[in-house]
């Protein structure tokens, strides 16, 4: 085969467009140093009950956190978290979503994504080596066909070494990028705590962020420490839209067999 193969691009960037769309509920769009000042103008007051830091001895009662503190907090565990589990139901560019996104700080990777009538596939990376595989629809969608025939249900193999410039498919499985957001940015907005709930049996608290455009998402924060996120869901593509968190689950990640996968050079030479 000597043709441009586009392997799973639009799948990484459906999925790609479909997070950062949600988790820039956290990020917010504005200037760091908006931020800044509206964190310094909230705490102004705050005195003796202000939140004491992560990681610092709590006292016997914690006092109660208000919710731009919740916030912070939640945003400094994702800066600190060494492994994050994702799953969701998603509705991108008018195209259901299902995925469970499974990475850690190393950048290794296991990711399952569906997307209804443009087929499905499984991803897995393991620093600058992945394997994508995906079925009869997935291939036919990203127009090719003759590549799903070609590997015979096997995994495709490649490494970003051997094209470092390019768009790889499993950019949307890279903490940093799912990530960069939260870590670059925080929330300008009015944020409202709107409730006390329990989910898989752990207790949060609810916010509802409103953005300054108008844009109203939800957070599901652990209530006691850590404060980790544990849902975010707001409005994307048109539809109101729900990831699920867990956090620090170790990956478990086994790289296909040589007899499981086909390189991308022999694709390419075949």
């Amino acid at each position: 085969m000597n043709h441009r193969v586009r392997i799973g691009r639009r799948t990484a960037g459906v999925a790609a467009a479909g997070l950062l769309t949600l988790t820039a509920c956290g990020g917010g769009g504005l200037h760091a140093e908006q931020w800044t000042a509206a964190r310094a103008e909230e705490q102004a007051g705050a005195g003796p009950e202000a939140v004491p830091a992560i990681g610092a001895e709590e006292p016997a009662e914690a006092p109660e956190l208000r919710p731009r503190e919740y916030l912070a907090a939640a945003t400094e565990e994702l800066r600190a978290a060494t492994a994050l589990r994702v799953t969701g139901d998603l509705v991108v560019d008018g195209v259901p979503l299902g995925m469970d996104l499974w990475m850690d700080d190393t950048d290794a990777c296991l990711a399952s994504i569906d997307m209804a009538g443009e087929g499905a596939m499984e991803f897995i990376q393991l620093g600058d080596d992945y394997w994508l595989k995906g079925d009869e629809a997935y291939w036919a969608a990203a127009d090719e066909p003759e590549v799903e025939e070609f590997l015979d249900g096997r995994y495709l193999a490649g490494s970003s070494r051997d094209a470092p410039d390019t768009h790889m498919p499993g950019e949307f499985c890279t903490m940093d990028e799912f990530l960069g957001e939260w870590r670059a940015l925080g929330f300008v907005g009015e944020v409202a705590e709107v409730g006390r709930s329990e989910l898989d049996g752990i207790p949060v608290v609810e916010f509802e962020l409103t953005r300054l455009r108008g844009e109203v998402s939800e957070l599901h924060i652990m209530a006691e420490r850590p404060h980790h996120l544990v849902r975010v869901s707001g409005p994307a593509d048109g539809v109101h839209q729900t990831m699920d968190f867990e956090f620090n689950v170790p990956v478990e990640v086994t790289a296909p067999t040589d007899e499981e996968s086909v390189s991308m050079a022999e694709l390419l030479g075949g």
